[in-house]
């Protein structure tokens, strides 16, 4: 019985000084790092992560789940931009939005190998004729119950091949659709891409952007390894 007692005061104690490791601390520790805009980020914390809007001190390995949010890619500090195709092949999960500072236009052609989608061109921020948004996998836990409204600026890319396209644009002005959301493995890790402006569409007063929002960022957190 005392040896009992004695292992469970030990317990208490590592607990009240944060040294006992178990699986809710570790969900409750987990991190994302968000770069750029993020007005449309929930205030509260989603799954039990703390969202940080600075690097800080020390590397991306620090975080579950890095957001590039409608940053040019030269914006990025250096420890993230030398950091970034590693984080992702170690098991963390990148989201990258777009904007008139997202893929060819912010210049993320350095790290166009990991991207879900092929960039097409430098400028490749468009305003366009408003067309509907269509999923091409209903399925997919980011989509969940929400309904997009009709979309009139995107990033102008390719698809990639060996990834998933979750969602596209209806058909720009000559009638080719565009791929809007896509998905690639790279290593150990996930890159989601947008290749819509989150911020912009939230905040314009979409329905269901929130809900997208919390879905993204829930789906991202339990990708990463």
């Amino acid at each position: 019985m005392f040896r009992k007692n004695l292992i469970c005061t030990l317990i208490a104690l590592l607990l009240g000084a944060g040294l006992w490791s178990s699986s809710a601390a570790e969900e409750t520790s987990k991190r994302i790092l968000v770069l750029g805009d993020a007005s449309y980020l929930p205030a509260e914390a989603v799954a039990g992560a703390e969202i940080a809007r600075e690097l800080g001190e020390g590397d991306l390995m620090r975080f579950a789940v890095v957001i590039l949010s409608n940053i040019a890619y030269s914006q990025l500090p250096g420890t993230v931009q030398e950091g970034l195709t590693g984080f992702v092949e170690q098991g963390g999960a990148l989201l990258i939005t777009g904007g008139p500072n997202g893929y060819g236009s912010g210049g993320y052609q350095p790290i166009a190998a990991i991207l879900p989608f092929e960039i097409r061109t430098n400028d490749d921020w468009r305003v366009v004729p408003f067309r509907e948004v269509i999923p091409l996998e209903p399925g997919h836990p980011i989509l969940q119950e929400v309904t997009f409204r009709t979309l009139g600026s995107f990033n102008d890319l390719n698809p990639r091949r060996g990834a998933t396209e979750i969602a596209q644009y209806a058909g720009a002005g000559v009638g080719f659709p565009s791929p809007l959301i896509a998905e690639r493995y790279a290593g150990q890790g996930a890159v989601l891409g947008v290749a819509l402006d989150l911020g912009q569409e939230v905040r314009g007063g979409w329905a269901d952007g929130d809900r997208f929002v919390r879905n993204l960022l829930t789906y991202l957190l339990a990708r990463a390894s």
